[in-house]
């Protein structure tokens, strides 16, 4: 079928298309053409370009000026493709734009696209966009799958949203023979107060073969509101919680109790306060240490300003009161200060750290770290210096290098030493090869927890598909420097050491590592024993079944003194591991002989051997609609030698009432086997809070009335009438207008908002002044008077004829109608109970199609498409024929 030129560029070219409407086939190029013709005496330049929607490609020829001498014809192919999210029951407009160089004004000409489905069945929504019935409990939409096919199609349907349906939202099987289509009428279950403040939301639908072959939609529901607040308060809020904790209630020399509160304030331009408070224990026999913890934190996009306590773990531990200062960049450089008071002794501790990008592919970053305390006249200062760089694309490598002095005066013992730090790693990870190394040198003078520590870490791995195999190797040692303690010696000192081979394979949920080595240990002091072991180490997890998971991690050794000849060597093994399926799990261990050092060292003088196992079953359920968590476990340990058993039962029940921000949980601990043993038992009580600032406000108001313009002075004056009853759309929001033809949109943000008058169907014969698309900018509240005035008007119906013996059923309701005016906009409209649908629209040409993608295959459309020209009338009435064949129709609910 040939398009009729919808105009003429200064009367000099005629334009038409081959089809007014393509099908396109997944995303392969549609075929079309445009004929231009040059009907006047003259040579006409022009300028052509095609508009399409967003994601749909082209292959129209490129150039931009075409020349046509008189009565000469162009004829251009036009191939478009069309995304893989496009939808299949939707209507795009393809425009084709004229231009004249010397006229500034652009003719549009417009045909449309449709989408086919790409399998044997297809489905469609009737109404995609339903809204809710305020007066009705249950509303519903349907569903229309249809099979084309020769075989029947084993369908599952699956529903995800937070309303009740009258469906299961999930497993819904059909079975639709060939041949044949079905309707599935799907009921949400509302009542009117839930429809207060009701935000717009899609309901996903996914409906999927036995073939795995799916389809997918989005169902969007909505209900109109006269005033509707998008937040809840005007004025700044705080989100909050506290929290109030009671740990050993159950024990009065072990009690402690404590409050937890946190909040932020989101202010504008991406801004927010925040704080965080934990009170001291209170109410409990056992003072100890002072716990409280609390800071205040202001964030913007570039800075961050803490104050109160501050904790950091680097070289060494910095904990107490003070402040913190962050500065980031655009370009990535960024800059940390902080400085405290220590609460561990009496020392001001200093850092600062800056990171300065080198190029797309390094940075250096610098830290500066320094305590001081007068009081027990113990200073120390360190600067590290650390560079990373990015060497391709599998690559990066990172060297590290510092220096820092120490100071100590103290009766009987004065110090000063100067250390030095290094250190190197470089990564490398293909699809082939995995290189992993990190090493780092501290010297005994270096101040903080690092010192006298050698480290190195080192793993090579060769990969082939799913399997691996390479070597490792791993050093750690303390040396022991004049200024530490005792105890110190006794917690860090010694060394270890592992070299040994690896490998394994990983394949979906299985996986196996294996691990051979030799490990050397000496710990606890540098004048102990030195063990050296032969180690097997196994990590594995296994998925049995579909909800079946076994993990499983095992060492196997032989331990022995190379420097004491007369210690016999003495094997050892140790198992652990967990399967789980759904709520159900079983913990399991098993330990036999000396596997730590710990322990070959209290072999070695007194000859005993570990011999323990322990089991441990777990159930965990939901209750109350998943409101009500719950684990129980029973843990049973036996240790053979000294034969001491242990039955230790452990519970956790935890409560969410979301709907009124609170949540409480219960967890604790009971040992059958020991009475001694502290029996703990555990309460939390926590609110959720929204505190509004009084006097800040964060929101505006914005009211818009719909009037008739009765004088045509676009003032809504005493000649004018209200516009009640229409529905209209703010922003993402929906609303129906008072008596007064008024809608409020309460507690939005600052910033532009689109107002969509096209829903606007209650009133014939009256269109928007400025535009069905007025755009408002809201900074501060307001109240906007949009005017309508006199129209062309387009009506329609669908005629049905049908055989007056048969039985068939056609719902002619909520049938789209879609107006595409000649610059490409669109305007949709659904049928009444009647078949009846109307437009009010511009002066302007349009193309008017009826939706046939909802219609089963009884019935057919004798045309499909109208051109109406409402240039030179004022009014115009179109009837779509619908006729009736032989299907099968089968209802289901």
């Amino acid at each position: 079928m040939s398009v009729k030129a919808q105009g003429t560029l200064n009367n000099n070219l005629r334009v038409s298309f081959l089809k007014d409407t393509v099908l396109q086939e997944g995303s392969a190029l549609s075929f079309n053409r445009v004929t231009i013709q040059n009907t006047s005496s003259v040579k006409t330049i022009f300028g052509l370009e095609l508009n399409l929607p967003e994601g749909w490609t082209t292959l129209l020829d490129t150039r931009k000026i075409f020349t046509l001498e008189p009565n000469q014809v162009l004829e251009l192919p036009i191939r478009i493709a069309s995304p893989n999210d496009a939808l299949s029951d939707q209507i795009y407009a393809i425009t084709l734009i004229l231009s004249n160089p010397g006229i500034e004004k652009k003719v549009p000409y417009t045909y449309i696209a449709r989408v086919r489905a790409n399998s044997k069945w297809r489905a469609s929504l009737l109404n995609p966009v339903l809204k809710l019935d305020r007066i009705n409990k249950e509303t519903f939409f349907q569903v229309k799958i249809s099979n084309t096919g020769n075989i029947m199609q084993e369908l599952v349907l699956n529903l995800n949203t937070s309303l009740e349906l009258t469906l299961p939202k999930r497993n819904n099987k059909i079975n639709l023979p060939s041949n044949s289509d079905t309707l599935i009428r799907i009921g949400i279950i509302t009542e009117p107060r839930y429809l207060e403040e009701f935000k717009t939301q899609d309901i996903g639908i996914e409906i999927t073969n036995k073939d795995k072959v799916q389809q997918v939609f989005s169902q969007k529901v909505f209900s109109n509101n006269t005033l509707f607040r998008e937040n809840p308060s005007l004025w700044y809020t705080a989100p909050m919680f506290i929290e109030l904790v009671s740990q050993n209630f159950n024990v009065k020399s072990q009690q402690v109790y404590y409050i937890n509160s946190s909040g932020t304030l989101s202010l504008e331009k991406n801004r927010s306060l925040s704080f965080n408070f934990r009170s001291n224990n209170f109410y409990t026999e056992n003072t100890g240490n002072n716990s409280r913890y609390a800071h205040i934190d202001y964030l913007s996009k570039h800075w961050t300003f803490s104050v109160g306590n501050q904790t950091e773990f680097s070289t060494y531990l910095i904990d107490g009161i003070g402040g913190r200062m962050e500065y980031r960049s655009d370009r990535g450089y960024k800059l940390k200060a902080m400085g405290v008071k220590s609460r561990l002794g009496d020392a001001n501790q200093f850092s600062l750290e800056q990171q300065l990008p080198i190029g797309k592919t390094s940075n250096i970053v610098n830290k500066t770290l320094a305590s001081l305390d007068p009081g027990n006249e113990n200073n120390s200062f360190s600067n590290i210096a650390e560079f990373n760089k990015d060497i391709g694309s599998s690559g990066s490598l990172t060297l590290l290098g510092g220096f820092g002095t120490e100071i100590i005066k103290i009766p009987g013992f004065n110090h000063k030493g100067n250390g030095h730090t290094a250190g190197l790693r470089y990564d490398y990870i293909s699809p082939k090869f995995i290189v992993r190394t990190t090493n780092s040198l501290t010297s005994r003078q270096f101040p903080g927890l690092e010192r006298g520590v050698k480290r190195s870490s080192n793993e090579i791995r060769y990969v082939v598909k799913r399997y691996f195999g390479g070597a490792v190797a791993d050093y750690s040692d303390r040396a022991v420097s004049t200024i530490d303690s005792n105890q110190f010696i006794y917690l860090f000192g010694g060394k270890t050491s592992e070299i040994g081979l690896r490998g394994g394979f990983i394949k979906n949920r299985n996986n196996i590592t294996l691990t051979t080595s030799i490990v050397d240990q000496l710990q606890d002091s540098v004048t102990n024993i030195l063990f050296r072991s032969h180690k097997l180490n196994i990590n594995s997890g296994f998925g049995i079944f579909k909800s079946v998971t076994l993990s499983l991690s095992a060492n196997l050794l032989n331990s022995f003194a190379p420097q004491n000849t007369s210690l016999k060597s003495v094997p050892a093994i140790n198992v652990f591991g967990s399967i789980q399926s759904k709520g159900l799990g079983l913990s399991f261990r098993l330990d036999k002989g000396p596997l730590y050092y710990a322990e070959l060292l209290a072999y070695s003088k007194t000859g005993l051997q570990n011999k323990r196992y322990q089991i441990a079953p777990y159930i965990e359920r939901n209750f109350l609609k998943n409101n009500l968590t719950t684990r129980l476990e029973l843990n049973y340990a036996h240790d053979i030698p000294t034969n001491e058993r242990s039955y230790v039962a452990r519970m956790d029940l935890n409560l969410d009432l979301n709907k009124h921000g609170l949540s409480l949980r219960f967890y604790g601990n009971h040992n059958f086997g020991n009475m001694n043993a502290l029996n703990s038992l555990n309460l939390s009580i926590k609110k959720d809070l929204t505190a509004p600032l009084i006097g800040l406000q964060k929101y505006r108001n914005l009211k818009v009335v719909l009037f008739k313009d009765n004088n045509s002075n676009s003032v809504y004056d005493l000649p004018d009438e209200a516009i009640p009853e229409a529905s209209i759309r703010i922003g993402n929001q929906n609303f129906t207008t008072n008596k007064k033809g008024e809608a409020f949109y309460q507690n939005i943000k600052q910033g532009d908002y689109s107002i969509d008058l096209g829903q606007v169907n209650n009133i014939q014969g009256w269109i928007a002044k400025n535009g069905f698309k007025p755009s408002v900018n809201v900074s501060k509240s307001q109240d906007l008077y949009i005017p309508f005035q006199k129209s062309k008007f387009l009506s329609g119906h669908l005629n049905l004829s049908k055989d007056p013996f048969s039985k068939k059923e056609f719902n002619a309701s909520n049938i789209r109608i879609t107006a595409i005016s000649s610059k490409g906009e669109s305007f949709s409209t659904l049928t009444n109970e009647d078949g009846a649908f109307f437009f009010n629209l511009s002066d302007d040409t349009y193309l008017i199609q009826v939706n046939t993608n909802v219609f089963n295959e009884d019935f057919r459309v004798l045309q499909e498409t109208f051109n109406v020209d409402l240039t030179q009338k004022d009014n115009e009435n179109i009837i779509f024929e619908i006729r009736e064949r032989k299907r099968l129709i089968n209802i289901r609910r």
